[in-house]
């Protein structure tokens, strides 16, 4: 991984609470649950940026990689902050980053990676990025694509 980004680098946040569940017996959080954490920050960026743009009941966003930077430990308990930003926008994909922080810190503890593909469920295959969207994503983050 690059440089980590800072919590300045993210606009849109969920909060979520470590459970007691999501830790091994050694108290630390399973890696397997940052995915969890991202894929909640993930969908709520979707459902209130991209979702009322694209305004489309058959084509959606379809998850084809994601991968995760463990930073620092996470033990229970703790408050998240799950920071969501797209951070590349190509013909038929975007690039979606999440930063795990806990409350009060600027420094995240994991930061995940994905690539969405926008996908038509009637036809079964991947479509090109609704303009709507571009322009929605263009404009809450400053992007070009």
């Amino acid at each position: 991984m690059t440089d980590a980004p800072e919590r300045s680098a993210f606009r849109f946040w969920v909060t979520q609470q470590v459970r007691w569940g999501d830790a091994d017996m050694l108290g630390h959080v399973n890696n397997a649950v940052f995915f969890v954490y991202s894929e909640s920050a993930r969908m709520a960026y979707y459902e209130q940026l991209i979702a009322p743009a694209a305004n489309t009941d058959t084509q959606s966003m379809i998850l084809a990689r994601t991968s995760c930077d463990f930073i620092s430990q996470l033990k229970y308990p703790a408050t998240l902050d799950v920071g969501a930003r797209a951070t590349r926008i190509g013909t038929s994909s975007l690039g979606i980053q999440a930063g795990i922080f806990v409350q009060g810190e600027d420094t995240p503890v994991a930061v995940t990676d994905s690539v969405i593909v926008w996908f038509d469920y009637d036809k079964q295959a991947s479509a090109p990025l609704p303009q709507a969207v571009r322009d929605a994503l263009r404009d809450y983050e400053g992007l070009t694509g």
